[in-house]
């Protein structure tokens, strides 16, 4: 089995020149090297953190950097892929974009910015940081 991330698809190899398409509509959930993606509005998000408030997620992007031709010797350089990576919260059944940064994790958290400050301050965590982001979310959803 096979997650392409540039067109969000499950796929398997049937044969050395044919691959299988799984209809997501019918998949709800999948694991891949330890990580948990779920279908939400027919497209995948890797479930960092499942809350019983909110829900931490990661959507999985790639950008296509087309390879530049050079005029002096007439080559081209080869295409290559960017991976980006893009946080999502899902509350209430609705799932937002949010940059990790301090302005935008304190406005998620709102209702208990001060008591998240804190936390966040006394245990010198980063805004950057995926296993930070985590624990962030870990204590809000405690709270």
């Amino acid at each position: 089995m096979n997650y392409n991330i540039l067109s969000d698809e499950i796929g398997t190899l049937v044969s050395k020149d044919s691959v299988l398409v799984f209809n997501k509509a019918i998949i709800d959930s999948f694991s891949v090297n330890k990580g948990m993606f779920k279908n939400y509005n027919d497209l995948f998000y890797q479930v960092m953190y499942d809350g019983s408030k909110i829900t931490l997620l990661k959507k999985y992007e790639i950008n296509i950097i087309e390879g530049m031709f050079n005029p002096i010797d007439g080559t081209k350089k080869k295409s290559r892929f960017k991976t980006i990576d893009d946080y999502y919260i899902k509350k209430s059944n609705n799932i937002v974009k949010f940059i990790p940064s301090k302005r935008s994790i304190l406005s998620i958290f709102k209702e208990d910015e001060n008591r998240v400050k804190k936390f966040i301050k006394q245990n010198k965590l980063s805004f950057k940081k995926e296993k930070d982001l985590i624990k962030i979310f870990e204590y809000y959803n405690q709270l």
